[in-house]
C-alpha cells in the first residue's frame, strides 16, 4: 500500500507556489507578501519605516504613577509566585489516586477445563496495582532536535552606483607619520624630533603665585627664628637668674661659716681647757683657713678658666694620690723596666734581704696596679671592725 509521510508525492493535490501580485493603497508593490503569506503571525519588518525610531508621545515617556507601580508589583509578584508554585508542584512526587476496588460476576464455561459444579458463579475484585514512586523510569525520554527557525527578514540594498571623486576622497584614510622614523624608514635624532614638536616656541608662563608662596614661606621661616630666638633668651635668662641665685646662697653660705670660724677662733679658751689645747685649737683654725683659701683660690682659678680639675690633681703629692687612689696607671699594657738595671751581675738575691724570699714575697704586684676592689674590700672590714 502507497505511504504518503505528511502528504508528499500524493496525486490530486496541487501546490500553489506562485503569489498573486499585490499593491498597497498607494500603488506600491508589497514585496513582503512572499513571507507573510505563510503566516499570519510572523511579524516581518520590511519597510524603511520599520528601521527609524519610534515617535512617542510624552504621555507615554512621563514615569509612572504610584499607583500604577503599586499595581504593576503586584502583577509582577502573582506572575513570580504563580512560576514559582508550578516549579515547586513539578519537583513533588504525584500521588496515585487509590480508586475503588470493582466486583465482577464471572460465570464460567461447564465445558472448560478445570470447571466444578460447585462454582457455577465467580466474584472477581479488581483493585489498582500501587506503583513505587522511586521506582525509575521504564521509558527512555529522548530529545528531538529543534525545528528550522522562522526565516529571517528580507536585507534591502540600495542600487548600486558609480563611486565619485569626493567618496574616493572621504574614504581616503592618511598613513601613520611615525615621530621616530622618517619616510625612509631611517631614526630620526632626539634633537630634530625635540626641534619639530615646537616646544621652543612655546612660551613659559610661570603663575605669579609661585612668587607668593616663596615669600611667604620666607616670612614663615623669619618668624619662626625670631620666636626660637626670643625663646632661647628667655631660657638664657632664666639659666643666668637661677645662676646668680645659687651663687648668692653660696656667698652667704661661706660667710655664714667664715663668721662662725672667727667667732670661734677669737673664742677665749673653753672650761678645762689649758693653754697648750687654746694654742693648738688656735694652729688648726689657721690651717683650715688656709686650707679654705687655697680652695677658694682655685675655685676662682677654674672659674676664670686659667686652671682646671687636672692642674689641680696634678699639685697633689704622690703619696696623697696613692691614698686617694688617682695614681696615674701605666697607659700601655707593656711592663715599663728601668734601662740601668739591665745587665747587672748582682741584683736583690745577692743577700740584701739574706735569701729570704718571703720578705720578697710583698712586693710582688707593681706600684699603681688597680686595687679599686681590694681597697673597696678592705675598706669594707675595716669599717666593720670599726
Amino acid at each position: 500500500m502507497a505511504q504518503y509521510p505528511l502528504e508528499m508525492g500524493k496525486a490530486g493535490k496541487t501546490h500553489q507556489q506562485v503569489v498573486a501580485l499585490q499593491t498597497d493603497a498607494n500603488g506600491k508593490i508589497a514585496w513582503d507578501a512572499v513571507i507573510k503569506h505563510k503566516s499570519d503571525k510572523l511579524a516581518v519588518w520590511t519597510r524603511p519605516e520599520d528601521s527609524r525610531e519610534k515617535w512617542s508621545k510624552p504621555e507615554e515617556l512621563e514615569r509612572p504613577s504610584l499607583e500604577l507601580d503599586v499595581l504593576n508589583t503586584e502583577r509582577t509578584q502573582k506572575a513570580l509566585e504563580m512560576a514559582l508554585n508550578g516549579k515547586i508542584q513539578a519537583g513533588v512526587p504525584k500521588k496515585q489516586e487509590q480508586k475503588e476496588a470493582e466486583f465482577i460476576r464471572y460465570t464460567p464455561n461447564p465445558n472448560a477445563p478445570g470447571y466444578t459444579p460447585n462454582c457455577r458463579e465467580r466474584v472477581i475484585k479488581l483493585v489498582e496495582r500501587q506503583v513505587d514512586p522511586f521506582q525509575p523510569p521504564k521509558f527512555k525520554h529522548k530529545k528531538v532536535p529543534r525545528g528550522p527557525p522562522s526565516p529571517p527578514p528580507p536585507v534591502h540594498h540600495s542600487p548600486p552606483r558609480k563611486l565619485t571623486a569626493k567618496d574616493q576622497k572621504d574614504w581616503k584614510i592618511p598613513p601613520c607619520i611615525s615621530n621616530w622614523k622618517n619616510a625612509k624608514g631611517y631614526t630620526i635624532p632626539l634633537d630634530k624630533r625635540l626641534s619639530a614638536d615646537g616646544r621652543s616656541l612655546q612660551d613659559v608662563a610661570v603663575n605669579d603665585k609661585f612668587a607668593a608662596i616663596s615669600e611667604d614661606l620666607y616670612l614663615a621661616e623669619r618668624k619662626a627664628r625670631e620666636e626660637i630666638k626670643i625663646r632661647n633668651d628667655l631660657i638664657r635668662q632664666k639659666k643666668v637668674r637661677e645662676e646668680e641665685i645659687r651663687e648668692q646662697q653660696l656667698r652667704d653660705l661661706a660667710a655664714q661659716a667664715r663668721q662662725t670660724r672667727a667667732e670661734l677662733a677669737a673664742a677665749p679658751a673653753k672650761d678645762g681647757e689649758d693653754g697648750q689645747d687654746a694654742d693648738d685649737r688656735r694652729q688648726r683654725m689657721e690651717v683650715l683657713k688656709e686650707r679654705q683659701r687655697e680652695i677658694e683660690r682655685d675655685q676662682r682659678l677654674e672659674l676664670a678658666g686659667k686652671k682646671n680639675k687636672r692642674g689641680r690633681e696634678e699639685d697633689r703629692d704622690v703619696s696623697e694620690r696613692i691614698a686617694l687612689g688617682q695614681a696615674a696607671q701605666p697607659t700601655s699594657s707593656e711592663a715599663m723596666f728601668d734601662q740601668r738595671l739591665f745587665n747587672q751581675s748582682a741584683g736583690m738575691d745577692s743577700g740584701f734581704f739574706g735569701g729570704d724570699d718571703e720578705k720578697v714575697a710583698i712586693y710582688d704586684k707593681p706600684l699603681f696596679a688597680d686595687r679599686s676592689g681590694r681597697d673597696r674590700n678592705a675598706r669594707r672590714s675595716r669599717d666593720v671592725v670599726l
